[in-house]
């Protein structure tokens, strides 16, 4: 079931809650201009300059989507929308724009627990973003392998 979701549904569903999202709750909001400042920053700066506070998604996650422009999630008064799959999408714009090999993953267990994560090839192998820089494997798998309370993973987005 979840496999359909990601493959089907999310891919369409997402980009137009965002839409919505962004042109009803913060149509009138001023939108930070970050992005192309940390675009080319070293991934230890750039994990810095993307720790911002946790937000669930709204209405108990039935509002999810990634974000679709980075200044997005730099917006500083708001009640939700920037957890897991931002912070990944965030680590994915970063690494394309850096040229790395990257891969936006989905892991879960069941149908009620879900986790995007990133993960981008460099020059010591397959670097784990999972919020913050959390390892370096000798493989995508290895990487996604090493969080264990998940038994199913597909990857989302990849360059």
């Amino acid at each position: 079931m979840m496999r359909i979701y990601l493959k089907l549904i999310r891919p369409w569903l997402s980009p137009l809650l965002y839409f919505i999202i962004k042109y009803t709750i913060y149509l009138n909001k001023k939108w930070p201009d970050k992005w192309d400042k940390i675009k080319d920053y070293h991934k230890y700066e750039f994990e810095a300059a993307i720790d911002e506070e946790y937000k669930w998604d709204g209405k108990y996650g039935i509002l999810d989507f990634s974000l679709q422009d980075p200044d997005f999630y730099f917006i500083k008064k708001r009640k939700y929308f920037r957890d897991c799959d931002d912070t990944a999408r965030m680590w994915f714009l970063w690494a394309k724009e850096n040229g790395y090999k990257a891969w936006e993953v989905c892991v879960w267990k069941g149908f009620k627990r879900a986790h995007f994560i990133t993960v981008f090839k460099d020059n010591n192998g397959y670097v784990l973003c999972n919020y913050k820089l959390s390892g370096t494997y000798s493989s995508l798998e290895a990487a996604v392998k090493s969080l264990k309370i998940y038994d199913n993973w597909l990857i989302y987005k990849e360059v």
